[in-house]
C-alpha cells in the first residue's frame, strides 16, 4: 500500500523538467537583474544543475525564454548613441 502512497506523490520525469524550467527560468532572471550579484556565484551553479536537470521538451523551451530576454533594438541604439555624445557614466548604465 505505501509504494501507491509514494507514486501518487511522486513527480513524473516530465512534471520534475517542467518545475526545474522555472526555477532555472528565475535563476536566469535573478542573475541579470543584479539582485543576485552578492552571490551570483552560487545562483549560476544553481542554474547550471537545473540545466542538467530538463528535459528535451524544456530545454527547447528555455530557448525561447532566452530569446525574450532580449533586449528592445531601439533602446540600445539610443543608448549607444547618447554614450557616443556623452560617454558619462549614467550612459554606460544605461547601455
Amino acid at each position: 500500500m505505501s509504494s501507491v502512497f509514494r507514486n501518487l506523490f511522486t513527480r513524473s520525469p516530465e512534471a520534475k523538467s517542467t518545475a526545474a524550467l522555472k526555477d532555472l527560468q528565475l535563476g536566469c532572471r535573478r542573475l541579470l537583474s543584479g539582485a543576485g550579484a552578492a552571490n551570483g556565484t552560487a545562483i549560476s551553479g544553481e542554474v547550471i544543475r537545473l540545466w542538467d536537470a530538463l528535459g528535451e521538451a524544456s530545454r527547447s523551451a528555455f530557448f525561447d525564454f532566452l530569446a525574450t530576454l532580449a533586449p528592445e533594438r531601439e533602446r540600445v541604439l539610443r543608448a549607444a548613441r547618447a554614450y557616443a555624445e556623452d560617454g558619462s557614466t549614467e550612459q554606460v548604465l544605461e547601455l
